[in-house]
This record gives structure tokens, sequence and C-alpha cells, in this order.
């Protein structure tokens, strides 16, 4: 898992420009395959590693936008904090990929701030 920089969690993970104070908003801390990753498997899965455990109940069609787009199933990956979607079948081939969140909510209803990840099939 790729782990991404240019946020604090502990100050301002707002990603607003802010210091302390306020809640603490949740974000996508890394995602595997990482950003722009070129030659990523057909078979692969999806990963967003977060700072809080995703609601499932919140990942759908309304809040995951898939382009181009493909049919999908949302899960826990191998931590609470992950949110592993896996395509129904293999992605096309030297294909990019965009996966968009907008809507994911934490189990305390927190939500998830927008993140676009970008990667391409082999």
């Amino acid at each position: 898992m790729t782990e991404l920089a240019g946020y604090c969690e502990k100050c301002c993970a707002s990603n607003s420009g802010g210091i302390g104070g306020g809640a603490v908003a949740a974000l996508v801390k890394g995602t595997l395959p990482a950003m722009s990753a070129m030659a990523v498997p057909l078979d692969t899965k999806i990963n967003f590693l977060l700072t809080v455990m995703p609601d499932l109940g919140s990942v759908n069609q309304g809040t995951v936008s898939v382009t181009p787009p493909f049919a999908w199933t949302a899960a826990l990956g191998q931590s609470p904090e992950e949110l592993e979607i896996t395509p129904n079948a293999p992605l096309q081939p030297n294909t990019e990929y965009t996966v968009l969140i907008h809507g994911v909510a934490s189990i305390e209803a927190e939500p998830v701030l927008p993140y676009m990840l970008k990667f391409r099939t082999v």
C-alpha cells in the first residue's frame, strides 16, 4: 500500500489549510495500485487505506465512480481501515481507469474527503 504525503492527521487533516480545532476529516492515506501506476494487472483489486473504518453501507455506485465503468463489489480489506473494490470481471488491457470516492462515510458517519485515483492496466 502506498501511503500518501501532504496531510497531517493530527492538526490539519481537513486539508483546508486550517490548524487544529474542530473535527478531524476522514482521508484516503494510501492506495493500491498507487496513483498513476502503469502495467496494473487485469485481475487487480483496488484498495483505499483510510484514516477511519469505512461504513460499507455508504459504498455504492453513487459514492464510488469508476471510469470507464465496470461492475464491482466492496468489502473491507486486510485492515479495518481498508476499503477494497473488486471488479466483477477482469479490467480491460491498456486502459486508463479513474476511481473517484465522493460520499463514502466512516462507521462514525464522518464523510471521507473526495479522492481520485488514476492507473493504467497492462
